[in-house]
């Protein structure tokens, strides 16, 4: 009864809390201060071989249980005769080539098949077509446009493969145009995941002075982990990073004895050690015939790579082919002085008055891939780098007694996140057990980023019902972390 009442009581604060400037119905009452810009992240079913014409398909190859069991099949046969796992490693590098083969990129960075998305360069309302959605990007921009009305929202989507500092220059469009068709001074900009890297490229070759507001939605604006270390070739699965993947997929199953046994009689070593050995073996012929063409050529991707990593990385995937790859690097070369000048910028764009927050999740294990896959993330990137730079404790653990017990309002109830040492301590709130980009339509979670857009200078102690440190559930709802 008592967690009842407080739920009501929460409710009613929630409402009068949002009433300046929201109406009744939930629409603001007046047209917005400044329109709004959502910058998407990376998109694979979003990319389109010929896209406009008449030959317009998918750029990403249909994965279909027709084509996984055929080659399941062929595998198994060119394993019999070869007598190695070697065939069953080139039957994969097949399925996986006419599933992601059609993104490759040359060794300049340019795609080598005419793909694009579909764009919309001008407001919503200019799309009467256009396809909302409840989740993620489209799931904000839905929300927005109910908010806003759809002459106020534009859509940013663009080819993520692409490198930054060109995407910034389509950015940079929008943002014009925004401000053109308004007839306001500035734009509040919200980016998502990969749209965090891209954003960081926008405001490093265009500035932010078109800035109101930018948030950083599960962002990639710090770099992300996992890339370095792929890049790098450092391919190893640890039973560990194995065993938490797959609980955390079970936990609320009838599964989840079974899995505990499994890995109390060593089910999981047994597994890593046997699948590590085959990566050991045919990890070059993978990255040489496959991963090289179809990611290593992605500029995009090497504007994540964590500066620390960048010479090792260049060293794995071009060593011997400099000058091959002669105008490609001096492309990474940018991407990596952008990154390293990342901090000092983004201090100076909040200086300037641009209002900067960031949003990121914890709590979901990484995808156990890597030697860095034991940090905590939201399953799809770390916290680490979504944060700008918090402090976070591997995934089922808390960091030192001495942070913990610190006393300090930055540190989570749960011991494992010291937000003093993020970028922006004061505007950046971390979730706990939120999805990536987890800002659905219709959800409390949604609720918050649109309070946020709302209220000036808005920190983690403007409201009680949203502080530093959140509870989030699959539905994304939401509450403080106590």
């Amino acid at each position: 009864m008592k967690k009842r009442i407080t739920g009501i009581v929460l409710c009613v604060v929630l409402l009068f809390s949002t009433a300046a400037p929201v109406s009744a119905k939930g629409f603001l009452s007046s047209t917005p201060e400044y329109p709004l810009v959502v910058v998407r992240g990376m998109d694979f079913s979003g990319l389109y071989i010929d896209e406009g014409t008449e030959n317009e398909r998918p750029a990403l190859g249909e994965i279909d249980a027709t084509g996984i069991i055929k080659t399941l099949v062929l595998a198994g046969i060119s394993a019999g005769i070869s007598r190695s796992f070697e065939g069953v490693i080139d039957q994969a590098l097949v399925y996986a080539q006419g599933i992601l083969g059609s993104l490759a990129c040359d060794n300049t960075g340019a795609s080598v098949y005419n793909i694009s998305p579909h764009r919309y360069p001008g407001a919503i309302s200019s799309y009467p077509n256009f396809e909302h959605g409840n989740t993620n990007e489209l799931g904000v921009v839905k929300r927005g446009t109910e908010l806003y009305g759809g002459e106020n929202v534009y859509y940013f989507a663009y080819d993520w493969r692409m490198n930054p500092l060109d995407i910034a220059d389509e950015i940079a469009e929008t943002v014009d145009l925004a401000i053109s068709e308004t007839g306001k001074s500035k734009v509040n900009l919200i980016c998502c995941s990969m749209g965090g890297v891209m954003t960081v490229a926008y405001m490093t070759k265009h500035g932010y002075d078109k800035l109101n507001k930018c948030v950083f939605v599960s962002s990639t604006a710090g770099g992300v982990d996992l890339v370095s270390d792929l890049l790098q070739g450092n391919v190893v699965i640890e039973s560990e990073d194995l065993y938490n993947m797959v609980e955390y997929q079970v936990r609320d199953s009838e599964f989840l004895p079974l899995i505990n046994v499994l890995n109390v009689f060593g089910v999981f070593n047994a597994v890593t050690s046997f699948t590590n050995d085959i990566v050991d073996t045919y990890k070059y012929k993978v990255f040489d015939e496959f991963l090289r063409d179809s990611f290593g050529h992605m500029l995009s991707l090497w504007a994540l790579v964590q500066p620390e990593d960048y010479d090792n990385a260049v060293e794995y995937m071009f060593g011997g082919k400099e000058s091959e790859y002669e105008i490609f690097l001096q492309k990474t070369d940018a991407l990596q002085e952008m990154m390293r000048n990342r901090d000092d910028m983004l201090k100076a764009a909040e200086s300037s008055g641009v209002e900067i927050a960031v949003i990121a999740s914890y709590n979901l294990p990484g995808i156990p891939l890597t030697e860095r896959a034991a940090q905590n993330g939201d399953g799809t990137i770390e916290t680490k780098g979504m944060s700008l730079g918090a402090t976070v404790a591997d995934y089922g653990k808390t960091l030192d007694d001495e942070i913990v017990y610190s006393g300090s309002p930055y540190v989570s109830a749960d011991g494992v996140i010291d937000a003093r040492s993020a970028l922006f301590p004061n505007s950046t709130w971390l979730f706990k057990d939120a999805p990536h980009v987890g800002c659905g339509y219709g959800t409390e979670q949604s609720d918050f980023l649109f309070w946020l857009l709302e209220t000036p200078s808005a920190s983690v102690n403007s409201n009680s019902l949203y502080p530093q440190f959140v509870q989030s559930n699959g539905d994304m709802v939401i509450m403080p972390l106590y």
